[in-house]
């Protein structure tokens, strides 16, 4: 029941995703990382994004042994359960990123590494056109034993991406085919090297506005020709933009069942969420199981969310969000009603500086900056006590 409980909350408070925003999410990328996405500002070259055990020593704080991150995590919200000895160990494969653009600030390559290695295993080379179209992706996977090329080209019609053909040891493996109606993309099929239908999305619209979108991701048995729905996700939109209904359906492979969520949300006049139903159940044998239901609302100051309530079927709120600002600061406090536990965590100017967790653990992030304003280095402090850090390596064109 508590993952349940905590899918379910995921599923249903994140605020006023909009349909262009989920439809540039779940279509096939056409275009690479940005330097947007990473937070970098400046004419950036190239950035390297490592973390490391934080080691205090002789009152320095060094590097320790490399852990896992993620370059496009601004926010720095750690997976703590990282910091555990079967990371620290030789055997556990730790990646490490390295980003490169060219000086429009386009994503030309990347390389990930393991920790154990100074050279990447992976390599992903990304070619673009006179038009700033991308129009190649070439990508090597390094093993001991071989190295497995990846090769995909993309074909345009109309300045849209008509279709995407991928190699795998210059064999085809995968066919991406695009549709479009009117100018709006109307579906887009994904087959594999057999020539069945492993993912489609199918989209809708109103008067030229995305209205709804319907995502399939297919599986096939062995001895079967015929397909099954592993997964199934359905989102429609109203004429803002914004997500009134959701649907997902996920295939249980061991139990042979399904997992069910359907979420249905409102707004005010100013387009603002306020109110959002979850259900989740278990759907086998035509019929549901455990289900249950959680509701949502949401409160505003002007244009700035201000509580959070999520509440049990008969709206008995259980937990609240509270946000706090100042001209730098976001505060956010979670607030279990029932447990009368609090946690906090203090955003500076976007970038989070702390965490006060309900056991009484408190995580302090101290960073520093290169003068392009981009941080280069950042340390978690937990209770005082130095337990990582992460290392940006950021270089720039020179105008």
């Amino acid at each position: 029941m508590v993952k349940f409980f905590y899918l379910s909350v995921l599923f249903a408070l994140t605020l006023n995703i909009k349909a262009q925003e989920y439809k540039s999410t779940i279509t096939i990328e056409t275009d690479t990382i940005s330097l947007k996405s990473l937070g970098l500002k400046g004419k950036v070259s190239s950035v390297s994004d490592f973390s490391f055990v934080a080691v205090e020593k002789n009152g320095s704080i060094i590097k320790g042994e490399e852990i896992e991150s993620y370059p496009d995590d601004k926010k720095l919200k750690w997976n703590k359960s990282l910091y555990l000895n079967r990371n620290i160990l030789s055997d556990y494969r730790t990646i490490k990123y390295k980003y490169y653009f060219d000086i429009n600030g386009k994503n030309t390559r990347k390389e990930n590494y393991m920790s154990i290695s100074k050279l990447p295993y992976w390599i992903i080379n990304y070619i673009y056109g006179n038009n700033h179209r991308l129009l190649e992706v070439k990508e090597k996977i390094i093993f001991t034993e071989e190295t497995i090329p990846l090769n995909s080209k993309y074909t345009y019609e109309n300045r849209k991406v008509k279709q995407i053909d991928k190699y795998r040891k210059n064999e085809m493996w995968e066919r991406t085919l695009f549709e479009y109606e009117n100018e709006n993309l109307k579906s887009i099929k994904i087959f594999n090297n057999k020539g069945d239908l492993s993912e489609s999305y199918v989209y809708e619209y109103n008067n030229n506005i995305l209205s709804s979108v319907r995502i399939i991701n297919m599986g096939y048995y062995e001895d079967e020709e015929k397909g099954y729905v592993k997964s199934e996700k359905i989102v429609k939109f109203d004429n803002n933009g914004s997500e009134i209904y959701k649907y997902s359906k996920d295939l249980d492979g061991e139990d042979d069942y399904y997992f069910i969520e359907e979420s249905n949300c409102e707004y005010n006049s100013l387009g603002k969420k306020i109110k959002c139903i979850s259900e989740r159940y278990k759907y086998e044998n035509n019929s549901k199981h455990d289900a249950f239901v959680n509701v949502y609302k949401y409160i505003y100051d002007r244009d700035k969310i201000k509580e959070i309530y999520s509440c049990k079927e008969d709206e008995t709120p259980f937990n609240i969000e509270k946000y706090k600002y100042s001209e730098d600061t976001t505060i956010i406090e979670d607030i279990s009603i029932e447990d009368n536990e609090v946690s906090k965590e203090i955003y500076s100017k976007g970038l989070l500086t702390k965490i006060e967790e309900i056991n009484g653990d408190i995580f302090e992030y101290k960073y520093t900056f290169d003068n392009k304003g981009n941080w280069i280095k950042v340390v978690e402090y937990k209770n005082t006590i130095p337990i990582k850090m992460r290392v940006r390596e950021i270089k720039y064109y020179l105008n």
